[in-house]
C-alpha cells in the first residue's frame, strides 16, 4: 500500500489527467447517442425499424445525451457557483470553517437516503428491462430458438432472475420511503463543542403506534488509500473507523406525535472532551461526526460500553427505519 507522500502526490498528479479523460469520454459517450438518435430517425424513415423498437432505442440514446450533458451542467456550473459562494463564506467566517457547509448553516439536515437508493434502483431496474427489451427485439428469433437449450434457458432464467430481484428490492425501498418519509435534525448547538452538550430535534414518521428508537452518536475517522488496479491505474478508497461512539434508547417521554402523524424527539448527548474534532481534507479524509437513528426492534445489538471497540449502526436495510446525520463538532477556539 503507497505511504500517505505517495498517495498525495498520486492525488495531485491524476486529478486533472482524471478529470480531461472523464471529459473526453462523456463526451465520446454524448456523441455517440446523438449519432445514434439521428441514426434512429434515418432508419425509421427508410422503414429498416418498427416504431416501437424505434422509440425504445431513441428514448435510451436520449437518455444518455440528457445524463451526459447534465454532467457538464452540474460540473461547471453548480459546482462552480458552489466554490465561489464558499470563498466568499469563508471570508466571512474565517473562523466558523462548519459555516461552510450549507446545510450546517441552515441548522437543518435532512436524511433522503432512502429516497435516493429508491430512485437509483428504479433507474437500474428500468434501465435492465430496457436493454433486455431491446435485444429481445433485435434478436427475437435466435433468443427464442435459444430457449430449448439447456444454456439457453439458464441464460434467460438468469437475466429474468437479476431483473426481478432489482425490482423486488426498488419496491421494498420505495415502501420503505414512503412508509417513513425524509427525517430531519434540528441543530440547537451550532456548532456542539467537545466537552459540552450537543443538542437537537429529530423529526420522523412512523405507522407505529408506539415506536422504539436507538440513537448513536460517533466520532469516526476517515483513511483514504490508493490502491492499484490490475491495469495499473489507481483507485480511491475510504476507510472508516470508530474512534468513540455513545448509543442509548430515545426514552418514550421524549416523544411527541404531531397531527400529521409525524413524531418529534430531542436529542442531548454530551461530548467528550478528549476526542479530535471535524476535519476532512481535500481527499475526503479526516475525522467526521455522525448521528445514527434506527428502529430499536429492528434487530439491533445490545448497548455496549462507550469506546473504540463501541461498533456503529450500519446502512439501511431495506425494510427497517434509519437515518443518519453528519454533524458539526469541534473544540472550543
Amino acid at each position: 500500500m503507497p505511504d500517505e507522500t505517495s498517495r498525495t502526490g498520486a492525488s495531485a498528479v491524476t486529478a486533472p489527467l482524471g478529470y480531461l479523460v472523464l471529459n473526453v469520454v462523456v463526451a465520446v459517450i454524448a456523441l455517440a447517442a446523438l449519432s445514434t438518435q439521428l441514426s434512429v430517425i434515418v432508419a425509421y424513415r427508410r422503414g429498416d425499424m418498427q416504431l416501437a423498437e424505434a422509440m425504445l432505442v431513441f428514448a435510451i440514446a436520449a437518455g444518455v445525451t440528457g445524463a451526459a450533458l447534465w454532467y457538464y451542467y452540474h460540473r461547471y456550473v453548480v459546482v462552480a457557483a458552489r466554490d465561489t459562494a464558499a470563498a466568499r463564506i469563508a471570508t466571512l467566517h474565517p473562523d466558523a470553517p462548519w459555516m461552510l457547509n450549507s446545510a450546517w448553516a441552515s441548522r437543518h439536515l435532512v436524511d433522503r437516503s432512502s429516497r435516493r437508493r429508491a430512485v437509483f434502483l428504479w433507474i437500474w431496474v428500468v434501465g435492465w428491462w430496457a436493454g433486455c427489451a431491446l435485444i429481445f427485439g433485435i434478436n427475437r428469433d435466435q433468443i427464442v430458438a435459444s430457449l430449448f437449450s439447456w444454456s439457453g434457458a439458464l441464460l434467460g432464467l438468469f437475466f429474468v432472475g437479476c431483473g426481478l430481484l432489482a425490482l423486488a428490492s426498488a419496491v421494498a425501498m420505495t415502501r420503505k420511503w414512503l412508509r417513513y418519509g425524509a427525517t430531519s435534525l434540528s441543530i440547537d448547538t451550532l456548532p456542539g463543542h467537545l466537552g459540552d452538550r450537543f443538542r437537537g430535534k429529530v423529526t420522523t414518521r412512523s405507522p407505529n403506534p408506539e415506536p422504539a428508537y436507538e440513537a448513536e452518536i460517533a466520532c469516526e475517522r476517515l483513511t483514504v488509500t490508493w490502491t492499484r488496479t490490475p491495469k495499473g491505474g489507481l483507485r480511491k478508497e475510504i476507510l472508516s473507523e470508530t474512534v468513540w461512539s455513545q448509543r442509548w434508547s430515545v426514552e418514550r417521554d421524549r416523544m411527541v406525535r404531531g397531527k400529521d402523524g409525524d413524531i418529534s424527539f430531542s436529542i442531548d448527548v454530551a461530548l467528550p472532551v478528549d476526542q479530535p474534532q471535524v476535519e476532512i481534507d481535500e481527499e475526503g479524509g479526516g475525522i467526521q461526526w455522525m448521528l445514527y437513528l434506527r428502529d430499536e426492534r429492528a434487530g439491533a445489538a445490545p448497548v455496549k460500553p462507550v469506546g473504540p471497540a463501541a461498533p456503529t449502526i450500519g446502512p439501511a436495510e431495506l425494510g427497517g427505519f434509519s437515518a443518519e446525520f453528519s454533524i458539526p463538532v469541534y473544540s472550543r477556539r
